[in-house]
């Protein structure tokens, strides 16, 4: 997804049903408890994956796998991280920096299933939650080529049967733009299409820093339109990324121009494939009318529908508000008293979070969102990109396991009915810094932001 760290969400239980109780130990239920700021298993972020992971043998860097993570406790030091991969029999040493960090590498037996376990303890004894650290590890001697072509394979065949249940077992329940969205655009397709036959290539497939595999096919395409019963053919390169879940392989995302979901593609397409193979591709207006147009035509025409004003229909930008502010996290106001401050759109606010209604607020390094916001992740990293945000598609914080992460922006549905996008930089450490108006501060997060106060997604 995104070359940086991702910081891990967690859900104090007085804001959180139980469901989301499976990430809370990522961070404890307190400040002098060891905790866990960020694992990943050969690149995989801990809370992206399930319960069990599969790795394949094919792409295991030196055929080890590399557990790496940080330990952190407020008030003490990480004095040892030991690593248990067969239920807690035994138990290993991982190599420990200074500032908590560790990383652990072993050579795995084909198709043995390694239950890994991680304790972290600072000098006075005291552990992190080792139980909520569990993880099921097994290498498979398949092909990951392999088992990528056979997803394909899966996905075209359901798309071509029009079988939108099957179609949608393959798509991950975090994919950019909303899974939803994406199967409201199928089912437009069905509606528009009839005897979709599809060709394809598998191209190029990469695995990226996070995780996630990126591929690159070239596909040929036929299909008869319901409107007027004309047959159209495309053919051109694009790009698919999958996530890595406790079923194989699963579509996070996919770039213009589209093979799914082409009756909704300013919504569903996160990026363009920029190549001399798509000179003219399929693309379908608002009332199925289907032909074929140049990528730079569809991309033009999202742009200038993205910057039209729903409320007046004309071509002037809407009024909003805009800005940059920080605040802090875990200050000390001297008298024995922890806070954390948020921020609140309505009125501009920082404020304590007890003290009043936050739209949300920083916990040490993370972000928490209110219970009644919803959010949506944007496949963009610079907030004067964003020009509008989807009705639809938002989801509740702890439908997000990765959190709020640094450097991409947010599309925000508040609860008084307006819209924000947010941007976050990477929290800053300041190690005490002393503030007069607050006390000691020990993290600093600054922010970007878009708001509306009037219910319009455009900015």
């Amino acid at each position: 997804m995104k070359n940086f760290i991702i910081i891990l969400l967690i859900m104090l239980m007085i804001f959180c049903p139980l469901e989301a109780e499976a990430f809370w130990w990522l961070f404890g239920k307190n400040q002098d408890q060891v905790n866990i700021s960020y694992l990943y298993i050969n690149g995989i972020s801990y809370d992206e994956s399930g319960q069990e992971i599969t790795l394949y043998q094919d792409l295991l860097e030196d055929g080890l796998i590399n557990i790496q993570g940080r330990a952190v406790i407020r008030k003490g030091t990480i004095g040892s991280v030991l690593v248990s991969i067969d239920g807690k029999e035994t138990w290993d040493s991982a190599e420990l920096s200074d500032d908590g960090a560790f990383q652990y590498y072993f050579s795995p037996e084909i198709g043995r299933e390694y239950e890994i376990y991680i304790e972290a303890m600072e000098t006075a004894g005291r552990t992190n939650e080792v139980d909520e650290t569990y993880k099921k590890v097994i290498v498979s001697e398949s092909n990951y080529q392999q088992v990528i072509e056979e997803r394909l394979a899966e996905m075209f065949t359901a798309y071509e049967m029009q079988n939108i249940n099957s179609f949608m077992e393959y798509v991950s329940w975090d994919f950019v733009g909303g899974d939803v969205i994406l199967e409201q655009a199928l089912n437009k397709d069905f509606s528009n299409f009839a005897d979709i036959a599809i060709e394809y290539n598998l191209i190029n497939l990469a695995i990226n820093n996070d995780g996630m595999i990126s591929i690159v096919l070239q596909y040929d395409r036929r299909l008869i339109s319901n409107n007027d019963g004309s047959t159209l053919a495309d053919s051109g390169l694009t790009e698919f990324v999958f996530n890595l879940e406790e079923q194989g392989p699963v579509l996070y995302s996919m770039r213009h121009p589209l093979i799914f979901g082409v009756s909704d593609a300013s919504n569903v397409a996160s990026g363009v494939i920029n190549s001399a193979e798509n000179e003219q591709v399929i693309a379908v207006d608002d009332q199925g009318n289907i032909e074929l147009k140049s990528i730079d035509e569809i991309v033009n025409e999202t742009a200038e529908m993205n910057n039209e004003d729903d409320n007046s229909g004309g071509s002037e930008m809407p009024a909003y508000e805009s800005g940059e502010k920080s605040i802090a996290s875990v200050f000390y106001d001297g008298n024995g008293n922890w806070y954390n401050q948020g921020y609140r759109f309505s009125d501009g606010q920082i404020l304590e979070r007890f003290t009043g209604y936050c739209d949300f607020y920083i916990e040490t390094n993370i972000i928490f969102l209110n219970d009644d916001v919803r959010v949506l992740e944007l496949n963009e990293t610079d907030i004067n990109n964003v020009t509008e945000l989807p009705e639809t598609g938002y989801v509740e914080q702890w439908d997000l396991p990765y959190g709020i992460t640094w450097d991409i922006c947010y599309g925000l549905s508040l609860p008084d009915g307006n819209y924000a996008v947010v941007y976050f930089e990477e929290a800053e450490e300041v190690n005490s810094e002393y503030d007069a108006d607050i006390g000691e501060v020990f993290y600093r997060i600054r922010f970007k932001y878009k708001y509306r106060d009037d219910g319009g997604r455009q900015f």
